[in-house]
């Protein structure tokens, strides 16, 4: 404690004994202020003659306590110096409090500050992680976009250069046989030419008149494949027949070779008639056996089906040269074949097995090759076939249609054909299968028919009929009747009147047609 406290308080006890007590106090008072900060004293309460009152001990505005000045008066030394330490403990107390309490503020901003800008930094770095995340996908989808880009520039460049090829062996192979046509027809009119050399030149005509069909015609196809224009026209067949036919004229074109034509029969006569595109199929048997011929000098060609779990498995196997492994797959694509040496020593233009693949799928199934360069290689594919699309024979399949028009409803079908012999022709067709049949013998008749008779379920309608032609019939019937069956006979039909067509006839039969191809109809949309 300062001296000068004190003396303070040592003056007030030496001066007790005066009755001025205002100077003592007051004197007591400026020595504490003076000596406790921040601890403040006030004399509060004080009486008129000022002989009375208290003092106020306060701390930063706050009250303590009170000390009473009437007890100065009888202070000893050492109850003086007694005071004056409670006050000095009193005053460190409130500065360490004081203290404290600013301490505890200050580490409170602190840890309001620290926890703020932790958060900041939290959220920072949330934000940091899902830029970086997001900077991680989008890294992700242009390393995925510029692999998808370089698959698709290597595609492109591929067809660029399977077009280019497939251009040079097109026109090669057009203009080889228009040549012979061309050739041999000027020499036909320019030359006196004996009997026998004018046949041998029509022939040479004719072979190279059916190539060149045959190559525009796969370009057609193809063309409609991709187009999605092609559509199945199933039909009831001979599996075994089929296959025994195609054998027969690949035989005729291997006379030159030594090459021996087997078939694998593993299709029971019980399962010998079937419902499906025997168009396609035999295309696609066609292109296969094709190759087998072209690619094998001597060995063997063999030709095979089975049937299970309502699928049939066909294959083709050949002893012939036999495809390298990394182009298994390419020749299925089109204009592309095993090698570009292949297109000069074989010839062809690399459609027929993109067309076989193409109608394979159509019909559902699946076609793959095995093979061994110098071995040979065998082609499989697969198409779906349920029970109900198997027979043991025509009669059977007849029977089972009778059985299944006869278990529904009755039918009624209208038969518009002006010429009376093809009318006897299909209703004698129909009768075994006790439908009603009604006889149109031009357009407008049958068109006046169909809308007032509601019983109608499918219409044979002929395109060439006095009055009105079925084309325009079939058209006016539609408008009216857009759910009613009408198959149109021609004798004419190409593939192209068949799409201008297409919402006017739900099926076509071409003129000659056989009682199967009538019964197949009834099979699609009566049973």
């Amino acid at each position: 404690m300062p001296d000068k406290t004190y003396d303070l308080f040592l003056l007030m006890v030496n001066l007790s004994q005066y009755k001025n007590k205002v100077l003592i106090i007051s004197l007591f008072i400026e020595g504490l202020n003076a000596s406790f900060q921040p601890v403040s004293f006030q004399w509060k309460n004080k009486n008129a003659d000022n002989t009375s009152g208290s003092i106020e001990v306060c701390t930063r505005n706050n009250r303590f306590g009170y000390i009473e000045p009437s007890s100065f008066g009888n202070l000893s030394v050492e109850n003086t110096q007694f005071l004056l330490n409670a006050i000095q403990m009193l005053a460190i107390i409130l500065e360490k409090n004081d203290q404290e309490k600013a301490l505890n503020t200050h580490k409170n901003n602190l840890t309001k500050l620290v926890d703020n800008k932790t958060k900041e930094l939290r959220d920072v770095n949330e934000t940091l992680n899902n830029q970086i995340a997001d900077y991680q996908k989008l890294t992700t989808i242009l390393n995925e976009s510029n692999k998808q880009l370089i698959v698709a520039k290597e595609k492109a460049e591929e067809s660029s250069r399977l077009k280019t090829s497939f251009l040079r062996n097109i026109s090669h192979e057009i203009r080889t046989p228009l040549n012979s046509i061309i050739g041999f027809s000027e020499l036909m009119n320019m030359l006196d030419i004996e009997d026998d050399v004018l046949k041998n030149y029509t022939q040479i005509i004719s072979k190279s008149g059916t190539q060149l069909l045959s190559i525009i015609t796969d370009i057609l196809t193809i063309s409609s494949i991709d187009a999605g224009q092609e559509k199945l026209k199933k039909e009831i067949f001979s599996l075994n027949q089929l296959m025994e036919e195609l054998l027969e004229v690949f035989k005729l074109k291997a006379t030159n070779k030594d090459v021996f034509f087997k078939i694998i029969r593993e299709i029971p006569s019980e399962r010998d008639f079937i419902i499906l595109d025997k168009t396609k199929l035999t295309q696609i048997l066609s292109s296969l056996l094709s190759n087998a011929v072209k690619f094998t000098e001597r060995g063997q060609i063999q030709i095979g089906c089975t049937y299970e779990n309502q699928q049939l498995s066909f294959f083709v196997k050949d002893t012939g040269i036999g495809i390298p492994e990394n182009r298994r797959n390419v020749i299925f694509e089109r204009f592309a074949q095993a090698s570009e040496a292949i297109s000069v020593d074989y010839g062809g233009t690399g459609l027929g097995l993109s067309i076989a693949k193409g109608f394979v799928e159509l019909m559902n199934g699946r076609i793959w090759v095995e093979s061994k360069p110098g071995v040979g290689s065998v082609f499989h594919f697969t198409i779906p076939l349920s029970e109900d699309q198997i027979f043991p024979n025509l009669q059977t399949m007849s029977g089972h249609m009778k059985s299944l028009i006869s278990g529904s409803s009755s039918h009624t079908i209208l038969i518009a054909e002006d010429y009376i012999y093809n009318f006897m022709y299909l209703k004698a067709v129909l009768e075994p299968y006790k439908v009603k049949v009604i006889h149109a013998e031009n357009g407008k008749e049958a068109v006046d028919i169909c809308l007032k008779d509601g019983s109608i379920d499918l219409v044979f309608m002929d395109l060439k009929m006095p009055v009105m032609d079925g084309k325009t019939a079939a058209s006016l019937i539609k408008r009216e009747k857009p759910d009613l069956k009408i198959i149109a006979q021609t004798a004419y039909v190409t593939d192209i009147s068949k799409e201008e067509s297409a919402n006017i006839f739900d099926d076509y039969l071409t003129k000659p047609f056989s009682p199967q191809k009538i019964i197949s109809i009834l099979a699609e949309y009566l049973s």
